[in-house]
């Protein structure tokens, strides 16, 4: 927040004289604006101490002692400069043109904020070191205190790539002195008490280790500017009429070159160019080899649907993918991993229009003995198989605690893990797919590392699942120590979230397919006319035989919501709130395809096109 300041004569309180050594301070800078970038901490007693004082207010600043009211790190800073912090802040608020939010409106804020700090990192190159500095401050405020982009958000790449652009950008500016970035002494030790507290909040929300605001490095001294040789600050400009062109180029007075960094040095900071991560692989001995495969084949669902409770249909006309008759006819063992671990590199993690992964798909989980027991549900291709397990598993009562909804929250099964079995080349093989504990010494590939969007497979044509023979051939087994049998997992259909609406677009040519996955979406949507995509809260259950009945499925469905808002329906005012409560029970009951792939239509049956 802002603040003026106007003192009268008399004895002066530790506030009022923390105020006014303020005021005094910004009057000699030429009068620059004063904005708080670090708040007093709150300690635990101060709730007992200050009676008003709720969890998440302000400390009340004229009742603190002076050595508290120290620990307040404010910047002085020029008016343009928080004006652009509002204006960014209001951009990211406003990126989602629905009006409210939900586990969509990250995906919309992402880019908003990598467009503005993208354009602060070329302002330093081009308009050198101040505009630059003031540029990436108002986007690193801003997007600070809107959080929503990091907090709820099935793509945690995003957020890490957003990082990963700040921390370099950061590295680069802070190599320069204060007179170049036109800053007092003040002002840049709350920036960095600033950019410590973020990435320490980063840290502790757990959404992914590469979360993380790194600006420290050897070359501009942790922070403070690197020394140059017979100088007493850090990087400086050559001369004050400098072009910016020359700024651009980097034509700076000499500083000693940096030490050579491991690509493991702590101090190194993350490239900004995002490389997928490669699946972790373990090795395993040739005798554990032998033996995993040397085991009997695991079982694979009966062919007949179960007379099942809800929403299920009573057969299920696809066939049953087929177990590999044997481990002869693939690659198994460490071989096989990797050939299955290149099969999942064609689907890249970092594509830019994110169609395979920005989409509901909708899985079913199949008892693998008689078939008795059955569930379908809706998850995001986005997120990874690590938290696939954990959805599995909550369907089938043996998970591990309480279910949470976020992408990087919950725990596994110790022993659980997913059994890939693919007779069919491309990635031919027989893989399990766990942590390295779950592995017990057999090849693996991490579940954290693979995402739902790049396991399965297929295109949605609106009146059946489109699939490669190998992806139809593959069978997919959830296995865990908790249950007598393993659980069988076949797609029944993704759903884009995209909508299009068939009379305002004119038709177009059938999708084009490369390894299972639509490389042109467009020509996918134009076809298939209007779709009825998701727009509740992901992952939830959307069918239910066997043991669990409908409210059962209904309880599951409001804890995999947690505290999110799901999508909005209209009502006559002479509603009762049970009618309420059961249409929206309803709504997310529904599944979005029938058991033989074609879309579902709320009250109309299938979609026809």
């Amino acid at each position: 927040f802002f603040f003026g300041v106007s003192m009268t004569t008399g004895t002066m309180s530790a506030y009022e004289r923390h105020m006014a050594d303020i005021e005094t301070k910004a009057k000699a800078l030429g009068g620059k604006e004063v904005i708080e970038l670090v708040p007093v901490p709150v300690h635990e007693d101060d709730y007992d101490k200050y009676e008003d004082l709720d969890e998440g207010d302000p400390l009340p600043l004229e009742k603190l002692p002076a050595e508290r009211l120290a620990q307040r790190k404010v910047a002085f800073l020029d008016a343009e400069v928080i004006k652009r912090m509002d204006s960014i802040e209001d951009a990211i608020t406003r990126a989602d043109s629905r009006g409210w939010f939900s586990t969509y409106t990250s995906s919309c804020m992402c880019p908003v904020i990598k467009k503005y700090a993208g354009a602060a990192a070329k302002t330093l190159k081009t308009e050198g070191p101040k505009m630059g500095f003031d540029r990436l401050l108002a986007v690193t405020v801003a997007c600070t205190s809107q959080v929503h982009w990091y907090m709820d958000t099935d793509i945690p790449e995003d957020c890490v790539a957003i990082a990963r652009q700040l921390s370099r950008t950061w590295s680069n500016v802070l190599e320069y002195t204060d007179d170049a970035l036109g800053l007092d002494s003040e002002t840049r030790g709350a920036v960095l008490a600033k950019l410590d507290n973020i990435d320490a909040e980063w840290k502790d929300i757990e959404l992914d280790d590469r979360f993380r605001l790194k600006y420290k490095t050897k070359k501009n001294n942790n922070g403070h500017g690197a020394p140059l040789a017979g100088a007493a600050g850090g990087r400086i400009t050559a001369s004050v009429s400098q072009s910016s062109s020359e700024v651009g180029n980097k034509r700076h007075l000499p500083a000693p070159a940096p030490s050579a960094e491991s690509a493991d040095s702590p101090n190194r900071v993350p490239s900004l160019e995002h490389t997928p991560k490669k699946p972790k692989v373990q090795a395993a001995t040739q005798t554990s080899i032998q033996a995993f495969f040397s085991s009997p084949a695991l079982p694979v669902p009966a062919q007949a649907s179960p007379t099942a409770t809800g929403l299920l249909s009573d057969r299920d006309p696809r066939p049953q993918p087929p177990a590999p008759a044997s481990t002869a006819d693939v690659e198994i063992g460490a071989a096989g991993r990797d050939a299955f671990a290149v099969y999942l590199g064609t689907l890249p993690v970092d594509l830019k229009d994110k169609f395979q992964f920005n989409a509901a798909f909708q899985i079913r989980a199949r008892d693998c003995g008689d078939g008795s027991d059955e569930r379908v549900f809706l998850v995001s291709g986005a997120h990874n198989l690590w938290k696939l397990n954990q959805v599995v598993a909550e369907c089938f009562d043996v998970g591990a605690g309480d279910f949470h909804y976020h992408p990087q929250k919950g725990s596994t099964v110790q022993g659980s893990y997913l059994e890939v079995r693919r007779p069919l080349e491309p990635g031919a093989c027989v893989v399990r797919i766990c942590s390295k504990k779950s592995a017990e010494g057999h090849p693996f590939l991490d579940d954290k590392n693979v995402k739902i969007g790049q396991l399965f497979r297929g295109v949605s044509t609106g009146q059946a699942l489109q699939q490669t023979p190998a992806d139809q051939a593959m069978s997919v087994l959830f296995v865990t120590p908790r249950r007598p049998r393993p659980v069988s997992l076949t797609l029944d259909g993704i759903m884009p979230n995209l909508s299009f609406d068939r009379d305002r677009k004119p038709a177009g040519p059938e999708p084009e397919v490369q390894n299972g996955v639509v490389t042109r979406p467009q020509d996918l949507a134009i076809n298939c006319g209007f779709r009825h995509t998701n727009h509740a809260p992901l992952p939830r259950i959307v069918g239910f035989g066997g043991a669990l009945t409908r409210a059962g499925a209904v309880a599951k469905n409001h804890q995999m919501q947690g505290g999110r808002k799901g999508e909005s329906l209209i009502f006559c005012r002479s509603e009762s709130q049970a009618r309420v409560n059961k249409a929206f029970e309803n709504r997310h009951l529904q599944p979005l395809f029938d058991a033989d792939g074609a879309d579902m239509r709320i009250g109309f049956g299938l979609l026809s096109v």
